[in-house]
């Protein structure tokens, strides 16, 4: 069986999101079809540089870009921020997925809370979308869409 190199996109500004985003990463740890696993927010690779220098900024970016590069599929947390009944990603993990359908990465998007509204272009870029108890099971060799799932969100 297939172990596929997954990049792992949320945010982690808060201990909430810290918590989705260590339960996602433990979902696909118990996956079988899933092998290395890159998470930003677990990257120590600029430690050494002072937090938001310029040094820091390009150093984060490039290897975050180089991961997306490199993976087979790209799993994007899309909770950050619920406004008006809509579930909003933050603009990097929006900005990791518009990278990953530009450069012909699977996108899965993880929702956490129940989701019942996703932006267009977000609904259109993916994959499949998946709750976090899903993801244990899914199948990244094979990568099924979701169609209940896409036939039941509105588009905003």
């Amino acid at each position: 069986m297939r172990k596929n190199h997954i990049y792992l996109a949320g945010p982690f500004f808060n201990e909430q999101q810290c918590r989705i985003l260590d339960a996602v990463q433990e979902a696909l740890q118990k996956n079988a079809t899933v092998g290395e696993i890159f998470s930003p927010s677990k990257w120590q690779g600029a430690k050494d540089l002072a937090f938001g220098s310029t040094e820091w900024k390009q150093k984060t970016f490039l290897a975050d870009i180089r991961q997306i590069d490199r993976c087979d599929a790209v799993v994007a947390i899309a909770d950050y921020t619920v406004l008006e009944g809509e579930t909003l990603p933050d603009s990097g993990t929006t900005f990791e997925m518009g990278y990953a359908y530009a450069t012909n990465k699977p996108l899965i998007i993880v929702h956490a809370e129940d989701m019942n509204k996703l932006n267009l272009m977000l609904l259109e870029a993916q994959t499949s979308i998946q709750s976090i108890d899903t993801l244990a099971n899914y199948d990244f060799n094979t990568l099924h869409p979701n169609i209940e799932m896409e036939q039941k969100l509105e588009v905003f």
